[in-house]
């Protein structure tokens, strides 16, 4: 999955449930970037692929499941 690909779809998982979503895109460490969820927060990198298992940790850390987007 493409990175814009999964905010696509944080962003209208959040929109459906009623939470808070935020996407800081200030310039990180090594083209990373914050992404906030309801109240919890990770960091995803910016560009191209996403790797399935670093997917899997992003929505991880975001309290989600591949099944909730």
């Amino acid at each position: 999955m493409k990175t814009d690909e999964l905010l696509r779809r944080l962003k209208r998982n959040a929109k459906r449930r009623g939470v808070p979503f935020a996407f800081d895109a200030r310039p990180g460490k090594g083209s990373h970037d914050r992404v906030y969820f309801d109240e919890r927060a990770t960091t995803m990198p910016t560009h191209g692929d996403l790797p399935r298992g670093k997917g899997h940790g992003i929505l991880k850390g975001l309290g989600l499941t591949e099944r909730d987007i």
